[in-house]
């Protein structure tokens, strides 16, 4: 152990208590910091411990797991039973109404929370057979989670639908927006006499959020569409555009007659931190309330070194996650430092990631990969921006040279991030980093694209 700086706990011949009492919190705080180390959750069940200096770790954002709730299953039923400015389900629904839940990705807890917002369904008088559960055509898991967490009687009975938007047969025309453009949806939705958008709130100003309407506009949408939409956030964080976003959305939502919306506020480690139901308005400023006391974070300056910890749950897209993960490393990690990404991915890279990885020059793959405007822009257009900025180490059940062949560097065994570590100025600890709203206080960054 090196030299310790001693503390005078005697002055003028007497004991002086007060400091020695610093001292010994002082001590005592050294051994806490020893003893137990920094240790981010990521994965499923994985574990990082770091053993790393305290006096270089400026910041480390905890994701808010102590106030999840205890039972998301009785927390939907009574969110039902007693939503914000509008009448309880029970007077919503009525017996022979056709209902849609359109699920949103990303939902913690899903399968429980579908299964209980099923049931409420079933005690109002609506016939299983008349209810249909939509899911994305982004997380292929979804049905698989729905029907598994349904009871027997029911899963025998409620529809689980996937949407296709390429598929013409499976739209229809609802109106014509406000450019005299023809809004597509889902068949489900337009055929449906109550539809229920069950969302995952995120940050206003996440890149591809567009508001509570979202997952149902143009999630449920047509191909063209989706990609409209898709353009405007791969050409950067922009006010206006993402207005035009959202008011669209918007709009498709009130068409729809949607008035009534169910919002997850996800916690830490997929559990569920709040739920919403109610009308729409009254829901979006609650939730983002809620959402922004819990997630935002600002940290007094950017680190040379940022490690990031990605969860991994079935109905999350992975490589959205850790597109997410990248742009909230990206706005921390000094230019030309480090961002560490923990994740237990397997999923193969897509098509636009591994073009960002071949590229000799970035800027030219980024054009290429705007103007196809292909599902996966966002990851691809995130994990670029990231490379420009740092060295993007990861930890994933990926092979070597596929880490490689997307610009990354692969990590072998925890060890290396010691190493890495002891090399670096300062560090920034993130967990659940997806979800992380972050500003810099000092020397920071103002575009929070």
């Amino acid at each position: 152990m090196g030299k310790q700086r001693s503390l005078t706990v005697w002055r003028n011949g007497e004991y002086d208590s007060d400091n020695a009492a610093r001292g010994a919190l002082a001590y005592l705080g050294s051994l806490v910091w020893r003893f137990a180390m920094p240790v981010l959750k990521y994965g499923t069940d994985s574990v990082l411990k770091l053993d790393l200096e305290p006096q270089r770790l400026l910041a480390r954002f905890g994701a808010p797991t102590d106030r999840c709730l205890d039972d998301p299953s009785a927390a939907m039923a009574a969110a039902l039973a007693a939503p914000l400015d509008f009448p309880p389900l029970d007077r919503v629904v009525t017996p022979g109404d056709r209902v849609v839940v359109a699920v949103d990705q990303g939902i913690p807890c899903v399968g429980e929370l579908v299964a209980s917002l099923v049931a409420v369904l079933v005690e109002t008088g609506i016939q299983p057979a008349d209810i249909k559960l939509l899911c994305p055509s982004e997380t292929p898991e979804l049905p698989r989670c729905l029907i598994g967490a349904l009871p027997a009687n029911l899963a025998d009975e409620v529809r689980v639908c996937v949407h296709d938007p390429s598929n013409r047969s499976q739209l229809c025309h609802l109106a014509l927006d406000e450019r005299g453009r023809p809004i597509y949806v889902s068949r489900h939705l337009f055929d449906a006499d109550v539809v229920l958008p069950l969302g995952c709130v995120r940050d206003d100003n996440a890149v591809g959020y567009n508001g509570i309407y979202g997952c149902l506009y143009p999630t449920f949408s047509d191909a063209a569409c989706r990609q409209e939409f898709l353009h405007r956030w791969s050409h950067g964080r922009n006010g206006a555009r993402r207005d035009d976003s959202v008011h669209e959305a918007d709009r498709a939502g009130w068409l729809l007659g949607a008035i009534f919306t169910i919002q997850i506020v996800p916690a830490g480690n997929g559990q569920v931190l709040q739920i919403l139901a109610g009308e729409s308005r009254h829901v979006a400023k609650r939730s983002q309330q809620i959402c922004n006391a819990a997630w935002r974070f600002s940290a007094p300056q950017r680190a040379s070194l940022v490690v990031a910890a990605v969860p991994n749950h079935e109905t999350i897209n992975p490589w959205s996650a850790v597109g997410r993960s990248l742009a909230v490393a990206s706005r921390l990690v000094d230019d030309g430092g480090a961002i560490v990404l923990c994740t237990e991915i397997e999923e193969p890279p897509t098509e636009s990631l591994q073009e960002i990885g071949r590229a000799d020059d970035l800027q030219q793959a980024l054009r290429h990969i705007r103007s196809r405007c292909a599902e996966d822009v966002l990851p691809a257009i995130q994990l670029a921006n990231a490379l420009e900025q740092a060295r993007v180490y990861l930890i994933s059940w990926l092979d070597e040279t596929t880490v490689e062949d997307l610009g990354m560097v692969h990590v072998e065994q925890p060890s290396d991030i010691a190493r890495l570590a002891a090399r670096s100025e300062s560090y920034i600890l993130l967990e659940d980093a997806q979800h992380v709203i972050v500003s810099v206080a000092a020397g920071g960054v103002s575009d929070q694209s």
